[in-house]
Parts: C-alpha cells; structure tokens; sequence
C-alpha cells in the first residue's frame, strides 16, 4: 500500500510513476492476479502435499496456517490444489462446531485416516484455531504448522516471472509517454491500467 501512495506522490510532484502489483497475498484492487501469488500458493502447495503424507501416514488432523494477511486467496487456492478437507477464510463465515464435525465424520463415517484444514491467517493463528476445535469437542490427533514466511521466498514460478516482464514492459511503455499515476493489472489474462489511487 505505501509503494502506490508513494508512486502517486511521486508523480504529484512531476516525477511520473507507474504502479506494479508485487505482492504474494494477492490482495491489490484492479488486478485479478499479484506479482508473487503464484509463487506463494505453488510453494504452499508443495508443503500442503507434504503435510498430507504425514497426516495419512500417523492418522492425525493437520491445521495449517498460511499467509495472506487479510485474504484467503493463497489458502483456498493452495488447499483446493493440494486436495484440503477443510479450508477457513475470512472472506467466508465458518462455526468451529461444524469444523468439529467434518472431522469426526470424516475419521467415522467415511474412513478417512487424516484430515488436512488450511487456515488464512487472516482468521486467527493456528494455535487458537485448534485450541478452540478441541474446547468444541474435536477428539482427534491434533498437530498444527505455520507456513510462516517460508512463503514469502524462493524462486518466482515462471508464471510470476512472465507477469512481472509483461507487466513491466507496459509500465516502461507509460514512462515513455509521459503517462503516471497508473496501476498496471492483469484482467481475463489482459493487460489493465487503473488509476494508482
């Protein structure tokens, strides 16, 4: 947020300047995708599938808290990729009964021998998230992990490596014109420009 407020001062002050969204949380107006996101949620989708081997192997419930400040987009992208039982976001109501629920039915009545919820940390940290499964009632092999900022490095993915080129060419292009005070996006896989502000 401070780069764009930054960028439009910027150009206030005669110095055009044109605005790219870098951020993995994916959560800037006028763009359907973030420089990083991609990165984000392959990274995290790598580490869910993981976390799944061990759930299976030792028969536990696994809460796994992502990053994404306040939006799920890298939970419900990485849980739906890595086939979640459970994803919470706080864009979506949820009642920890039914999260409770869902696991035991799942253990109980569909044979399952573990069960992955992937939680935005825009909700709450995974520790209270499973302190309060247990004071509702939840009886399984509990065990939590925070994703932390293990998400937010590495190598871009060759998506978020185009993006950011094509994005940037765009951003030069405006420079060239004279043009600031932009926001470059992407939208239905095209090209976009919104005011910064």
């Amino acid at each position: 947020d401070g780069s764009y407020h930054g960028a439009m001062r910027l150009t206030e002050h005669g110095f055009p300047a044109i605005g790219l969204p870098g951020t993995i949380d994916n959560d800037i107006v006028g763009t359907d995708y973030t420089i990083g996101f991609d990165t984000a949620v392959q990274t995290a989708t790598d580490a869910l599938d993981k976390i799944r081997d061990t759930s299976s192997s030792h028969n536990r419930t696994f809460v796994v808290e992502v990053m994404g400040r306040n939006a799920g987009d890298i939970a419900l992208w990485s849980g739906i990729a890595s086939g979640a039982d459970q994803i919470i976001i706080p864009e979506e109501p949820y009642d920890i009964k039914d999260v409770v629920e869902k696991v035991r039915y799942g253990y109980e009545y569909k044979g399952k021998s573990h069960h992955l919820i992937v939680l935005a940390e825009g909700v709450m940290h995974c520790e209270k998230f499973a302190a309060e499964m247990k004071e509702a009632g939840d009886t399984s092999d509990l065990r939590v992990t925070n994703l932390g900022h293990i998400l937010r490095g590495g190598a871009p993915t060759p998506r978020d490596r185009v993006l950011a080129s094509w994005m940037g060419a765009h951003a030069v292009e405006l420079l060239k014109e004279g043009r600031g005070g932009i926001a470059v996006g992407v939208h239905n896989e095209a090209l976009v420009e919104s005011p910064i502000l």
